[in-house]
């Protein structure tokens, strides 16, 4: 007990002994709110009944185990959310501690109450080392073979972590102008509630229009005018009740800037602590200098690690009070940590934390451009006119039409050649994922003839048979020598007399009268 008894009493455990605990047990049992913590194995607890009276009993036990279950449980008609933990500790408990039952408000009034502890090193303790050479007396040094050993069995556990980054530098940055509002839905407000906004919030700007209005502080807490009622968790939008003033049911909002949180390439350094270079305080430079707020120090002493974080503004501070301080420079990446207690041996100094970045707000209308669409149908010659294109759009049928000169329009625009069936045309809007388009038209049939070319002057002259001619329905292939070089183009009508080749600038005309062409 007096070795367990090297840390001191620390704050209140946030959570209440639940029953009474029998003398001689190895376990503790405890209720908590939802969503907290648990101990870690290796802790240190401090049990205390009667403090400050006549009769005070007081205990040290080391965590060994701990495992924990969530239930809704029903007391005086009103049902709360809370956690029953069962911690196994390392030493039975030489006296029974009483503590009490769920109440609707969670206070201390039982007799027993629970602490948790800081590591306070000004003991000093001794074990036994076995001689390596024989001593004699009056030696001023002897041989042992280590100075290091257990003093008592450690609780050691093991809790394997994957798909984790480094460090926890992933910093949350707006990502729109204007404000959102979530849909009003039902909502039951209680300890341990959660309610989410559904994206990334920027910090400062959420109003939670709940039970109250409340507000965030910027750093993560929930604020009911100024006292504290929950947490805000910015990168996922998760709002959390922890300290409700009432049970309470009805329609909620949440309104916020819209925020994204931002991966940043993670560091890591370390500073190797032996037994030469052991004490309060080191010193270390960084390179790349970290990002504000993302750094991370951690350091073991007594075999528990500890934490420092940077606040955003060049100071570390201990997740745990009295545990050390320190400061970091971000112009040249020089940190200094103090640490509340002197570092284990063989152990290390662990730096983690986050480069600088550019972040654009790429925020606004995006314009996309729609993709043409180019499709030959197969039965030829398409009769002028009859072409319907159909696909499905925004939950209905968008359907695009061609006239008879071979000119699409609705909704999308482009061209048809009705006499080699090739469609050319680009939606109005994006198709849906996995649209099929639809072509129906009429077809009738194709005369081919070969057909004698005369020239007249600069002229090229010819006479196409079976008139009447359909039309926009003339394609023919002509081989034209310009230069000495020969050029092979594809000719059609437009519907409307006059002949064109993709590509080329050829000047001519054709009669399509009832009577000749």
């Amino acid at each position: 007990d007096r070795i367990e008894s090297y840390v001191t009493q620390g704050p209140r455990y946030h959570g209440w002994l639940w029953g009474n605990q029998l003398k001689g047990s190895r376990s503790l049992l405890v209720f908590q709110a939802a969503g907290t913590d648990t101990p870690g194995i290796g802790d240190v607890l401090f049990l205390i009944e009667n403090e400050d009276e006549a009769g005070e009993i007081s205990q040290y036990v080391r965590v060994t185990g701990v495992t924990s279950d969530e239930k809704n449980y029903t007391v005086g008609g009103s049902t709360r959310l809370r956690k029953a933990v069962i911690i196994e500790i390392g030493d039975p408990l030489r006296e029974t501690f009483h503590g009490g039952e769920l109440a609707l408000v969670d206070v201390n009034v039982f007799d027993a109450t629970l602490y948790t502890t800081q590591v306070a090193d000004a003991a000093k303790y001794y074990g036994v080392s076995e001689l390596t050479q024989p001593a004699s007396a009056g030696d001023i040094t002897v041989q042992v073979d280590s100075i290091y050993t257990h003093l008592v069995p450690s609780a050691q556990g093991e809790a394997p972590l994957v798909d984790l980054s480094p460090g926890e530098a992933r910093p949350v940055v707006g990502c729109s102008a204007t404000s959102y509002t979530t849909p009003s839905v039902t909502w039951t407000q209680e300890d341990g509630k959660t309610f989410s906004f559904g994206r990334g919030i920027v910090p400062g700007t959420l109003t939670f229009d709940a039970y109250n209005d409340y507000t965030d502080d910027g750093s993560g807490l929930l604020l009911d005018g100024t006292s504290e009622v929950g947490t805000v968790d910015y990168a996922t939008g998760l709002i959390t009740i922890v300290d409700s003033p009432v049970k309470w049911t009805g329609s909620v909002t949440a309104t916020a800037d819209i925020a994204t949180e931002v991966a940043e390439t993670i560091n890591s350094a370390m500073t190797a602590v032996t037994i030469n270079n052991r004490g309060y305080n080191f010193t270390k430079i960084l390179e790349p200098p970290p990002s504000p707020g993302t750094l991370v120090v951690d350091f073991m002493a007594q075999g528990k690690w500890y934490r420092l974080r940077d606040n955003g503004a060049g100071a570390l501070l201990p997740d745990i009070d009295n545990t050390g301080t320190g400061s970091v420079n971000y112009s040249t990446g020089s940190v200094i940590l103090t640490c509340g207690a002197i570092p284990d041996a063989d152990s290390a100094i662990l730096y983690a934390w986050g480069n600088p970045l550019e972040v654009d707000n790429l925020a606004g209308n995006v314009t996309i451009s729609v993709a043409q669409i180019v499709h030959t149908l197969t039965d030829i010659p398409i009769e002028p006119g009859s072409l319907v294109i159909t696909w499905p759009s925004g939950g209905g049928t968008a359907t695009a039409t061609a006239d008879v000169y071979g000119v699409i329009s609705g909704s999308a625009t482009g061209t048809v050649d009705s006499a080699r069936g090739k469609v050319i045309f680009t939606p109005a809007a994006i198709p849906e994922p996995g649209a099929e388009f639809s072509f129906n038209y009429s077809r009738y049939v194709q005369v081919t003839a070969s057909v004698p070319v005369t020239m007249v002057g600069d002229m090229a002259q010819m006479t196409i048979p079976q008139a009447p001619l359909r039309a926009g329905s003339i394609s023919f292939l002509a081989t034209l020598s310009i230069g000495g070089v020969s050029t092979n183009l594809s000719f059609a009508d437009d519907g409307a007399g006059n002949l064109f080749a993709p590509g080329a600038t050829v000047d001519g005309t054709v009669s399509a009268s009832e009577f000749g062409g």
